[in-house]
């Protein structure tokens, strides 16, 4: 009973994590130019000449220095937040930018969301930080080394500490590089699955929790990302936690396998090449043990 309330209290957790107020700020994953091209109604370089309050926020006027879509004008107004929790951009008079605007409410907005940037000389190539990259990349391989695993206890042990891996990996990347809460909210579901095995829970309950949060994750991805290939990964990780409690070796390999294909397929859509290959990797090791195992049955 104590090991039943104490999961129920780790996904009242979770689902008290995703109770925020609808104004928190939450972003799409990085897009590429060519999409961001594609989603705004008006992109421009310009140079802000004024700024004044509007209601929430602020309306931002330009003189534009070049028009690549959706501007006539040589200056252009657009609507932005105040900062912060509602994503707004913070724009100072004098300064140059690139604008990738789009339509809302009659009238041209930007947010941090977009690529929206000041226009600098010389911009470094952006880098992927090390200690992230770093960390997701060892945690990755962590749980490697456990489905390679014969068996309990130690099998769940590594799953354990490779998802708390993880874990950390999307917290560094929530804190350091502004990627969305929602991918802190997906680890935090595969670090509850295996804490819910090392409980021993029964595989019944677990498995219901675990299916039931990936499904409340998944319907709230589409009110938060317009980029659709993100539910292949939100449905790979939702599989590897499912399977993170199954206690069937051939069931457990079985949704490895499922999830590791659309993480792979994701992972290759957004060229994340590093983890397209361990995910790759790990789906043809998937394969051939479950191959072995329905072969024994």
């Amino acid at each position: 009973m104590k090991k039943l309330l104490l999961a129920t209290f780790v996904f009242a957790a979770l689902f008290t994590a995703q109770a925020q107020p609808a104004y928190a700020c939450s972003c799409v994953m990085r897009v590429t130019l060519e999409e961001e091209m594609e989603r705004s109604d008006a992109v421009f370089s310009g140079e802000v000449t004024k700024i004044e309050s509007s209601g929430y926020g602020y309306d931002v006027t330009f003189q534009v220095n070049e028009a690549l879509k959706g501007v006539d004008e040589s200056t252009v107004t657009i609507h932005t937040g105040q900062g912060g929790g509602d994503c707004g951009f913070e724009f100072k008079e004098g300064e140059e930018y690139m604008v990738y605007a789009s339509m809302g409410e009659e009238q041209l907005r930007v947010s941090i969301c977009g690529l929206t940037a000041l226009l600098v000389e010389d911009i470094p190539a952006e880098r992927p930080n090390p200690i992230i990259f770093l960390t997701g990349l060892l945690s990755s391989i962590i749980l490697m080394i456990g489905s390679a695993w014969p068996e309990r206890p130690f099998k769940h042990w590594i799953f354990g500490i490779g998802n708390f891996g993880m874990l950390v990996y999307a917290i560094l990347a929530f804190y350091l590089e502004a990627n969305p809460i929602f991918f802190v909210l997906l680890e935090i579901l595969c670090a509850a699955s295996s804490v819910l095995i090392l409980m021993n829970i029964k595989e019944k309950i677990s498995t219901r929790l675990i299916l039931l949060s990936a499904l409340a994750l998944l319907i709230w991805s589409f009110f938060l990302f317009e980029d659709s290939t993100t539910v292949f990964f939100i449905l790979g990780l939702s599989a590897l936690a499912v399977g993170f409690t199954s206690k069937d070796n051939v069931n457990r390999t079985a949704v490895f396998l499922l999830g590791c294909i659309l993480i792979s397929t994701f992972s290759f859509i957004k060229g994340e090449m590093i983890f397209f290959w361990l995910n790759a990797v790990f789906v043809l090791f998937s394969g051939f043990y479950l191959l072995n195992a329905l072969r024994k049955r």
